[in-house]
């Protein structure tokens, strides 16, 4: 694998990798590009807009879910107990933040909102958990 996507980087106090920020950014520009699409009909300048806030969201929930995990998965004591924990703890994440923020937005149909997230967070968070070492 390129070996810069191992090497640690430090945001302020934070320590992730390059491959934790690559799969941030993918999030950014897959959610961003998404909610543009969704939302050009509308008008470009609220495409963009959507696009900015929905691709920002993405980016820092997947960065700070992987960092989760990664701390989950290493205070639990690693091997397989680790990734189940570390899994758990994600996916409790990705359905209780989205539902708890929709909730509060009064959103009519949480599920039918949040479910697409859920759904591929879940893919994300198994492949994620079933890859550390």
């Amino acid at each position: 694998m390129i070996q810069w996507l191992n090497k640690p980087v430090r945001i302020g106090k934070l320590e992730v990798s390059g491959m934790d920020l690559l799969s941030s950014v993918a999030a950014f520009l897959g959610y961003g590009g998404w909610a543009v699409f969704a939302n050009y009909a509308v008008s470009p300048m609220a495409a963009w807009r959507a696009g900015f806030a929905q691709g920002t969201y993405a980016f820092g929930s997947t960065l700070f879910l992987t960092v989760a995990i990664r701390k989950v998965f290493n205070a639990a004591g690693k091997g397989v107990r680790g990734k189940w924990i570390g899994f758990t703890t994600g996916m409790v994440v990705i359905i209780s933040l989205p539902a708890t923020l929709n909730i509060i937005a009064q959103t009519p149909n949480v599920i039918k909102t949040i479910l697409p997230g859920i759904v591929i967070g879940s893919v994300y968070v198994g492949v994620f958990s079933k890859l550390l070492e």
